[in-house]
């Protein structure tokens, strides 16, 4: 036979455990509801193999590409829990530039960067956006281990 003693200790325990469990979910939402005004996804080191360059030579085979993505979103698209499906996935963006680096070759890093400009302001949420390509032994007289260019655009208008 259990002993009320026994069974007053797994009550109060289980309580205990409950209201710990109910302080971190209003915990987590005191959090989320912070006067946030800022929303940034930042991607650094997005890699991809492509035949970009102004020479034939450098289009002959392909490079290493570095992209370092800033994403500015609205705060609206912020979520209000601690939930996967609320927030806005990463991959895409991830997957946007491995396409669009891809695709087809540039013969300037400022062209590919502007078009990844271009597709990240139209094809995702962003009101803003700053995109780095790094391409690695660059042509150059003088040995350079690395160059980058960096673009940053607002989005044009309301969306």
């Amino acid at each position: 036979m259990v002993s009320r003693f026994f069974v007053e200790q797994v009550v109060f325990s289980l309580a205990l455990s409950r209201l710990a469990r109910l302080r971190e979910i209003y915990d987590d939402a005191a959090r989320m509801s912070a006067d946030v005004d800022r929303y940034v996804i930042r991607l650094e080191g997005i890699r991809f193999r492509a035949r970009h360059g102004v020479s034939d030579a450098e289009r002959d085979l392909p490079q290493d590409f570095v992209v370092d993505l800033e994403v500015r979103l609205p705060i609206a698209v912020l979520p209000a829990s601690d939930d996967r499906r609320a927030v806005y996935d990463y991959d895409v963006l991830a997957t946007l530039v491995v396409e669009e680096g891809t695709r087809t070759s540039y013969r300037l890093l400022e062209s590919l960067s502007r078009r990844l400009l271009e597709r990240v302001l139209s094809d995702t949420p962003a009101v803003g956006a700053t995109v780095r390509v790094r391409k690695f032994g660059p042509p150059t007289a003088a040995s350079v281990d690395t160059v980058a260019v960096e673009l940053s655009a607002n989005r044009a208008g309301p969306r």
